[in-house]
């Protein structure tokens, strides 16, 4: 088993195979060929990586092939607000990377400032908002807000699939 700490730089771009859904998030990928005419991906894009409280990435509301452009890809809005990731995905080449965004600046490329994520426990919830964490004011309206959960690729593909109205 290999030690090899796994290294995402932000501004990276990979894709997410909208037909492995039902593969289990630990299965390695390495020998397998993506690419088939029959295969559709979406595409994310590394924001930080903060982790041990996982990798935060933006998911672009962008589908098709392998050879996506990568402007096409960029220039889509998000399917939903930025989540949290483990690295597995990557790490077992189940997402493997496809571009990057040249001179990534997280908050012009990513609006780093404005993503928020409820922290902690149920009823306990602290506001964490540009590395800062807040408590919250009863007058906040939270219910718009992620909460913090690190989503394995699985997890990941199944969210993609249902917002796209395919699962």
């Amino acid at each position: 088993m290999s030690n090899k700490k796994l290294v995402v730089n932000s501004g990276d771009v990979y894709f997410i195979p909208l037909f492995l859904y039902e593969e289990s998030s630990t299965k390695s990928f390495s020998r397998y060929k993506f690419g088939g005419e029959e295969q559709e991906f979406c595409f994310f894009r590394i924001i930080d990586d903060h982790l041990g409280a996982g990798i935060l990435i933006e998911i672009f509301n962008c589908v098709g092939g392998i050879e996506t452009d990568m402007n096409e890809i960029l220039s889509s809005q998000r399917l939903f607000k930025p989540i949290y990731i483990s690295g597995l995905g990557i790490s077992k080449k189940r997402w493997r990377k496809v571009g990057e965004t040249k001179n990534y600046n997280k908050e012009t490329d990513s609006n780093y400032s404005s993503i928020q994520f409820l922290i902690g426990m149920p009823g306990e919830f602290r506001l964490w908002c540009n590395d800062m964490e807040s408590d919250i004011d009863s007058s906040q309206d939270i219910d718009d807000v992620e909460e913090h959960i690190i989503w394995t690729s699985m997890q990941v593909e199944k969210r993609v699939l249902k917002v796209l109205g395919r699962l």
